[in-house]
């Protein structure tokens, strides 16, 4: 009776366990996708590779589930809005920010929110303040840089939808 409680347990646990891990993602050349900063080195896509913030569809916890990637070129995952901000997020990631041609009027949704959200009449949204600034700390002792690539994911241009290219 005790051995098959015993299996049983571990079979439960192991279910688990499993079961834990597969929302989780994680590949060689981005590392894990929950963490906040990431530095790899000799990846099959470059000698160092940084990545900063997670990848998280702006604090989704289900965007994973749906098989969201944001190095794809193609629709993505249609997270949830407004969202909160996660204090643990690097400076700069997982904000709105209004343009900086932006001068004060009512133009769309964002820049609406944006004249409440300044006025102290909204704390939901996850507004970014003053310029984006985005720090990347990396050593690059033994490497020698011959080509750099900035790559950065931004969310809701909608070129497909107003037909403009980036």
């Amino acid at each position: 009776m005790k051995k098959r409680l015993l299996a049983i347990l571990l079979c439960v646990l192991f279910c688990m366990s499993t079961a834990l891990t597969v929302n989780a993602k994680t590949d060689a050349n981005n590392g894990d996708w929950t963490k906040k900063t990431v530095v790899l080195k000799n990846t099959s896509e470059a000698e160092l590779s940084v990545r900063v913030g997670d990848i998280d569809a702006l604090n989704d916890e289900f965007c994973l589930d749906d098989g969201y990637n944001p190095f794809v070129a193609r629709d993505q995952y249609a997270h949830a809005y407004p969202w909160m901000v996660d204090s643990a997020d690097p400076t700069g990631t997982d904000r709105i920010y209004v343009g900086s041609a932006w001068k004060g009027e009512s133009m769309d949704g964002y820049s609406d929110e944006y004249i409440w959200y300044k006025n102290g009449e909204l704390a939901e949204n996850a507004f970014g303040s003053g310029a984006l600034k985005i720090t990347m700390n990396y050593d690059t002792a033994g490497i020698r840089v011959k080509n750099a690539l900035l790559q950065i994911c931004v969310d809701d241009f909608q070129s497909v939808t107003w037909e403009s290219n980036f």
